[in-house]
């Protein structure tokens, strides 16, 4: 769960983990306005697998996207999902 979805709380949290802990698969990730975002639940035995495809930035993306039981959960009503990257500071 990344730190820059301020507005993404335990209840959009809460909905992804239920969701992923009833899906065979253990897979699960929000989803805001048809976009997906996080936080994603990824169930322990897809850890070696996510671990081996993570390369240089891409952390679990490539291993997801090739995944067509992922369960994606809608959670507009509950956050934007809206990721706030700011500039570097330049402040000395």
């Amino acid at each position: 769960m990344p730190v820059d979805t301020p507005d993404v709380g335990a209840a959009v949290v809460a909905r992804v983990l239920a969701a992923a802990q009833a899906a065979p698969s253990g897979l699960a990730r929000a989803v805001f306005h048809g976009t997906p975002g996080h936080p994603v639940v990824i169930d322990h035995k897809h850890w070696t697998s996510v671990a081996y495809e993570a390369v240089k930035d891409s952390g679990a993306r490539t291993y997801l996207s090739g995944r067509d039981d992922m369960v994606c959960v809608t959670c507009d009503d509950l956050a934007t999902g809206v990721d706030h990257d700011f500039p570097v500071s330049t402040a000395r």
